[in-house]
């Protein structure tokens, strides 16, 4: 359904937050964490680099 979300809370998350308290149709502020989401999408494409070990060392860099 549109504009439908589901989600699961650890214990401590109920205790420490007001969300136990919600009922179903309450408004909610979803917040995103934008860097993680960059850093997932890094560590999970493609090495695409040109550059590697043995070429750094071919370069004097080794």
């Amino acid at each position: 359904q549109e504009n439908e979300i589901t989600i699961s809370l650890i214990p401590h998350t109920l205790e420490k937050t007001t969300l136990a308290n919600l009922k179903v149709g309450d408004n909610v502020n979803i917040e995103v964490d934008l860097i993680g989401k960059y850093v997932e999408r890094i560590l999970t494409r493609p090495n695409q680099s040109k550059i590697s070990e043995e070429w750094l060392q071919e370069m004097g860099y080794a």
